[in-house]
């Protein structure tokens, strides 16, 4: 496994930079791959959900929530590679674009949800 830094460590920064960039480059990615034309609203767009969803995850790491972290961080994995494969196999003509972009968000949305919750099993176990 990985050691993620304590709480409040200057290092979390950079985690949230390096989330960042992944989902950043992976959303635009998966565009190329569609042979989607990609314009400014499109990079925009983009850079705001990858700012987003990787301050979410690094703001939860930086104030102690490491399971926080390593829950919704690999939801974003398995969401980054369905948006992949969505985009690679063309599953749904026409709408392949959509879709991606939408299933990713739905399980970005549940690693979070999950994240919260594993976060809040481990609080309750700690106090026992």
């Amino acid at each position: 496994m990985f050691n993620l830094p304590p709480k409040f460590s200057s290092r979390w920064y950079w985690i949230t930079g390096g989330v960042f960039l992944l989902l950043f480059i992976m959303l635009l990615l998966s565009r190329f791959m569609l042979h989607v034309a990609v314009d400014a609203k499109n990079v925009i767009a983009f850079l705001i959900v990858s700012f987003l969803l990787a301050m979410i995850a690094g703001v939860g790491g930086f104030f102690g929530g490491t399971t926080y972290f390593t829950v919704s961080f690999s939801f974003y994995v398995i969401a980054i590679m369905y948006l992949l494969f969505l985009s690679w196999t063309r599953a749904n003509d026409g709408w392949s674009d959509l879709t991606s972009i939408i299933a990713f968000l739905f399980l970005a949305g549940i690693g979070m949800v999950a994240g919260v919750l594993a976060q809040l099993v481990r609080i309750l176990i700690k106090r026992q």
